[in-house]
């Protein structure tokens, strides 16, 4: 068993190259003439870049000013992989080549260990416990009519539900919701006053609560379990259709379902593009993906590099909807009347040159 060499720790913090090693993870970085970078959070649904990587201390900091997250690359992996300290730690000196002190060093690459199993049977229970406190309240009805989704199919098909803060808290339980991030260690409630919707694997099983607030909008909006992003919203799309539209958040894939298209399906943000996006196109030869990411610049640096790593790795073919110019994104678009032919006649094959 390896013991914490504070030394070493110190070593890693100033010489991983933490801007290489979020890149890697697929978040998309800009680096500025002053030597930071800047690219979109991906623990929050972030759609203004408001993640900030810096050196200027000697060692490599990251701060995220929309759910203000931040810390070192340590922190970084800990909040990334759902790992301990002690677990980040040994992965980043592998990373680093360096071995941490133990009877029988083995860290010559990197090891990645799997995230902490999520009890999925705990997790149902809380899903379903917000799906009836919505039944009393409505809250999540009235924030997603002002978004234009009404589709009473939408609202039997994603069980959409409402934290109001009175999850029970059995002390038995305590554990299991503390380690999802359900619960602070204070017990607090973390997705108290967020509309919640499904994040599932392709079976139709839960994998992850998404959460969108609707109060104290002065903290950050959106919301996933703490750890891995596990599962993917609509995932069942990939059983029915060979065809993917692929949108950047939720809202937008609810946006395209309202208007007939249901086999649609959401990233994590912009840079939230996952393994299970992958695992899920490969087991079901996925044939088309329809690329409907938001209107801006982040959003087509997106889309070309996804659509690069589609063609490279699976083949597939690659749409991009082109957004009418002066909207943002496709729930904007649908507020201003979008049906599903419009959408249909935006489809646009993209050309990668190699």
């Amino acid at each position: 068993m390896a013991y914490i060499d504070h030394d070493l720790v110190d070593r890693i913090k100033r010489e991983v190259n933490l801007p290489k090693l979020i890149e890697e993870s697929g978040t998309i970085l800009r680096e500025h003439s002053n030597g930071t970078y800047q690219g979109l959070c991906p623990f929050h649904e972030d759609r203004n870049p408001s993640l900030s990587v810096t050196n200027k201390t000697g060692k490599w900091l990251w701060h995220c000013f929309g759910c203000r997250k931040k810390g070192t690359v340590i922190d970084w992996i800990i909040e990334k992989e759902g790992m301990s300290f002690k677990e980040a730690y040994e992965y980043l000196a592998a990373y680093a080549g360096k071995e941490t002190p133990e009877k029988n060093p083995s860290l010559s690459t990197p090891r990645k260990e799997p995230p902490p199993k999520r009890n999925l049977k705990l997790l149902k229970e809380v899903f379903k416990y917000y799906g009836e406190t919505n039944k009393t309240n409505g809250k999540a009805q009235e924030y997603l009519k002002q978004r234009g989704i009404t589709s009473p199919e939408i609202y039997e098909r994603f069980r959409i539900g409402y934290a109001d803060g009175t999850l029970p808290k059995q002390k038995e339980l305590l554990p299991g919701l503390k380690s999802m991030g359900i619960l602070t260690e204070r017990e607090y409630e973390t997705y108290s006053g967020y509309v919640v919707l499904p994040i599932e694997d392709t079976q139709g099983e839960l994998r992850g609560i998404y959460g969108r607030r609707l109060i104290n909008k002065d903290q950050y909006d959106h919301k996933y379990l703490k750890g891995t992003h596990q599962g993917v919203f609509n995932a069942r799309a990939f059983r029915v259709s060979k065809r993917i539209y692929l949108t950047e958040c939720i809202i937008d894939a609810l946006s395209l379902y309202q208007t007939g298209i249901r086999e649609t399906v959401s990233l994590f943000g912009a840079g939230g593009f996952t393994e299970d996006h992958i695992k899920y196109m490969k087991e079901n030869q996925t044939e088309e993906i329809v690329l409907c990411l938001d209107n801006d610049e982040t959003g087509r640096i997106s889309a070309e590099k996804i659509s690069k790593k589609l063609k490279k790795d699976l083949g597939i073919k690659c749409y991009n909807l082109d957004i009418p110019e002066g909207i943002k994104d496709i729930n904007e678009w649908l507020l201003k009347g979008m049906e599903k032919e419009d959408v249909i006649k935006n489809i646009k094959r993209i050309v990668i040159l190699e």
